[in-house]
């Protein structure tokens, strides 16, 4: 019997970063594909504009870029591989809004790889303007598993 394709991700990350600079999350969660399809997998992401928790102040909505993606198995001897490669091509520029734009393709595996429980780890680089007023951001990433490469 077949088992499923899911993802465990943290609920917050954070992260610092001066004006005029760019700061870089490392952003690892777990990848599980037990389907024994050997289908394949991929991420999309998305996210909100990073502003402050009153919105008086935001980043341009360009700000985030995947700058690399590692894929690991994390118990060695039960993946298909040990390093899986990546489908997708860094830099992959974070789609951002007010509300969510449509998301991205940005880590994607070959039909019978990625087979096993992985962490993957995506760095985002975030662009923090010269013009940037001081204070603490958020946003939303939403990232989305698919079966398929």
């Amino acid at each position: 019997m077949a088992g499923s394709l899911s993802d465990t991700i943290l609920p917050s990350y954070s992260f610092s970063g001066s004006v005029g600079s760019t700061a870089t999350l490392h952003m690892p969660f777990s990848v599980s594909d037990l389907t024994g399809s050997g289908d394949g997998w991929n991420f999309t992401i998305t996210s909100t504009q990073f502003a402050t928790s009153d919105n008086a102040h935001t980043l341009p909505t360009t700000a985030s870029t995947i700058t690399g993606v590692a894929a690991v198995c994390t118990t060695a001897g039960t993946c298909s591989q040990d390093t899986l490669t990546n489908g997708m091509t860094p830099p992959i520029a974070i789609p951002a809004g007010v509300t969510p734009p449509p998301a991205v393709k940005f880590f994607g595996t070959v039909v019978n790889t990625g087979m096993g429980v992985y962490t993957l780890t995506p760095v985002i680089s975030v662009a923090i303007p010269t013009s940037t007023i001081a204070g603490t951001y958020t946003t939303i990433f939403t990232l989305t598993i698919s079966s398929g490469p």
